[in-house]
């Protein structure tokens, strides 16, 4: 039986916005592209496809939007990885 749901809002529980960051700069390396703050800036409160859309369109990259998805998520993996072993 079901007796609870819980719900974590970035920063409420857990502030994974610095590992995001950190994963989006690796998956930028990666892809050659530099991002200045004010075009990351502008990513708040979406989800990662579409800002892996719009990178696509604003780089005119070659990869997919979901190949940069995978990208990301594969740094951000780590980087929870790396914290939670660190704990």
């Amino acid at each position: 039986m079901l007796k609870a749901v819980l719900f974590d809002m970035d920063g409420v529980i857990v502030d994974t916005e610095p590992l995001h960051r950190k994963a989006y700069y690796q998956m930028f390396n990666d892809v050659n592209i530099e991002v200045d703050d004010l075009l990351y800036e502008s990513f708040t409160g979406q989800s990662t496809i579409n800002i892996c859309k719009r990178l696509v369109d604003h780089f005119s990259l070659n990869e997919t939007p979901e190949r940069l998805v995978s990208i990301k998520r594969k740094h951000f993996k780590f980087c929870l990885k790396t914290i939670l072993i660190s704990l």
